[in-house]
């Protein structure tokens, strides 16, 4: 699901590092990237043209699928099994051949960005900076108070027979950052519910300690 995109963009951030694409190059929006159920960007027109570092923005902050799509084609070789590798990730998929993640070995990803283990620190942080800055805060972020920065990632998976809901990021407790990955199963509103509550609980428990 949309838990996906970090690891994508770690591998853009990748490719600037060994200069194979550069932040400013342009991209041209096709009606064959055009995907509505995630983000605005379906929206332009085709031609609309956007830098890549303008896309990562879209992708992390907005978890737009249009730009995805267009990241996806910039890429070339398996962008996402690249990162799974390099973090010793088991690279497992479901029935309609998508990478699979379990809460702990996204856990994985994000201690990596944390520790600056794949891509430079430099990289890492403007990374972790970006994902702090997305629309998505009823989950993870509403369990902290508002001062509490979170560097976090949602997701959704649907299938005929059911949806599960996720939140996985970095709450930066002062000088005792965690990380926290919530996966449920159930409707929109019971798993925002319960990520939220649960982001709480732990919380007052980094904090009575």
């Amino acid at each position: 699901a949309s838990l996906l995109k970090a690891p994508l963009a770690m591998g853009v951030f990748k490719r600037y590092e060994s200069k194979t694409i550069t932040p400013n190059q342009k991209l041209a929006l096709t009606d064959a990237e055009k995907d509505p159920r995630f983000g605005s960007l379906w929206k332009q027109k085709s031609g609309t043209k956007l830098t890549v570092d303008q896309t990562l923005q879209q992708l992390l902050i907005y978890s737009d699928n249009t730009v995805q799509e267009l990241l996806l084609k910039l890429l070339t070789g398996a962008v996402i099994d690249d990162v799974f590798d390099a973090l010793d990730i088991p690279k497992t998929r479901d029935t309609t051949n998508h990478p699979t993640v379990t809460a702990k070995n996204y856990s994985s990803i994000l201690r990596c960005l944390y520790l600056a283990c794949y891509l430079t620190k430099e990289h890492s942080n403007t990374l972790l900076t970006i994902l702090t800055q997305t629309m998505f805060t009823d989950k993870l972020p509403a369990g902290v108070p508002g001062n509490i920065p979170v560097a976090h990632k949602i997701g959704v998976a649907e299938s005929s027979s059911s949806s599960i809901y996720t939140d996985c990021g970095i709450i930066y407790y002062p000088k005792r950052p965690y990380v926290l990955c919530v996966m449920i199963e159930s409707d929109e509103k019971t798993a925002t519910k319960t990520i939220s509550e649960i982001s709480k609980i732990v919380y007052d428990f980094v904090n009575s300690q």
